[in-house]
Order: C-alpha cells, then structure tokens, then sequence
C-alpha cells in the first residue's frame, strides 16, 4: 500500500468549499486603416486604429469600449526614418472604438506599423 487513498472535492458553496468557478472567454480583434499607402517624404501620415470585442454574450463583435487605449510601434527598414508625430497612443471615444496616430518621414524607405490593445468588458 502507497499510503493514498482516493477522495472527491466538490465546489458546492458549502463551507469550506466555493461556489463554481464561471469564466468568460472573449474575442477581440484590431485593424490599421489604411493598410498600406505611399506617402511623399516629409509629409504626415495619418493612421486609424479599430478595436472590436465580442464578449459572447450573442451580440457578436461590437465597438471596443470608450477610454480603450490603442498603443502603435513601428519598424523602419530601407531608409526610412519615420517617427510619431506627436504620441504613438491613442484613446478611442465617441462609441466608435476607433482612434488615430500621426507619423512622418524624412527619408524614402519602408515603414510597419504595428498595434496593440488590452480590452476590459464586462
């Protein structure tokens, strides 16, 4: 004999037990509009960052929340020496969980330009 013996734990809101653990999964998704362009060097550039989120409560995708915050990197290759004009975040608002970013470059080359977000729902 091992010195084990098998027993059942239950999550029946008895004492000292919990109540059932529930947890939501999410979907979200971002885009930068527009995907690509040429730009003449020197001039600014504006980027639009979209955020939809669907909590699968059944309302499927739907505007990220006011107050989300859009965070945008970039990598420069060939030449390029692009840079954000002002902040590389920004905030969306107005229920449209859109928001725009500004950048511009002295030189010819290629820029990528990445986004991120962290969605709260619920």
């Amino acid at each position: 004999m091992n010195g084990s013996a098998p027993f059942t734990v239950a999550t029946d809101g008895v004492a000292p037990n919990s109540g059932d653990a529930v947890k939501t999964f999410v979907d979200a998704n971002i885009q930068i509009t527009p995907p690509n362009a040429t730009n003449p060097i020197g001039t600014n550039h504006t980027l639009t960052g979209h955020v939809n989120v669907n909590a699968g409560l059944g309302a499927g995708y739907v505007n990220a929340p006011n107050g989300t915050v859009i965070t945008f990197s970039l990598t420069n290759a060939g030449g390029a020496t692009a840079a954000f004009v002002g902040p590389n975040n920004c905030t969306t608002a107005g229920g449209t969980g859109s928001c725009t970013v500004v950048i511009s470059s002295s030189t010819t080359g290629t820029t990528t330009v990445k986004a991120t977000t962290t969605v709260s729902v619920g």
